[in-house]
């Protein structure tokens, strides 16, 4: 019989899971229903965890929860309430693998780029890259975030030159 940390590990797994499926139901209103309640669930057996565990290769804690939130959140369209959960996030990835940082970064600069903010999902691409340069080199997301920012900066930026030599993706 599992102890109630057990219990609570498998419940906040099962509702991240949840969470990041609920955001990509094609119904939004249904989507935002089912996410709003699997976040509810998933933050409320985070709660008293003080860093983020790994568990069976799984990270599990509040900034893992907070990750998947930004995610969904940007999944249905509320690039506000994503980037709500981000005025402090170094803090609140503190601990976490950069295998959960780098997408984070790249959710954070989705939600930007979705409010016409370029600049800011500049620099968040970037910081994906610098946290976690190979993921972010070969991630999906991160790769076409790329490519709609360096056309919509007409190829004209430093920042975008470099990111170009290291993700290995030609202007």
């Amino acid at each position: 019989m599992p102890t109630k940390s057990d219990q609570d590990l498998a419940v906040c797994i099962l509702n991240l899971r949840g969470m990041t499926l609920a955001g990509r139901l094609p119904d939004k209103r249904e989507a935002g229903r089912e996410a709003e309640r699997h976040m509810q669930s998933a933050v409320a057996t985070s709660q008293g965890m003080s860093q983020s565990l790994d568990v069976h290769g799984l990270t599990v804690g509040p900034g893992n929860v907070l990750a998947h939130q930004l995610a969904t959140y940007v999944d249905l369209g509320k690039p506000r309430a994503a980037l709500d959960l981000t005025s402090n996030l170094p803090l609140a990835l503190a601990g976490m693998p950069a295998t959960r940082v780098a997408p984070t970064y790249i959710n954070a600069a989705r939600a930007h780029l979705d409010l016409g903010n370029r600049d800011d999902a500049l620099d968040h691409l970037t910081t994906a890259w610098t946290v976690a340069p190979q993921l972010a080199r070969i991630h999906p997301m991160g790769r076409e975030l790329f490519r709609v920012l360096s056309s919509l900066h007409q190829r004209s930026n430093s920042r975008l030159l470099s990111l170009s030599k290291l993700s290995e993706i030609p202007l």
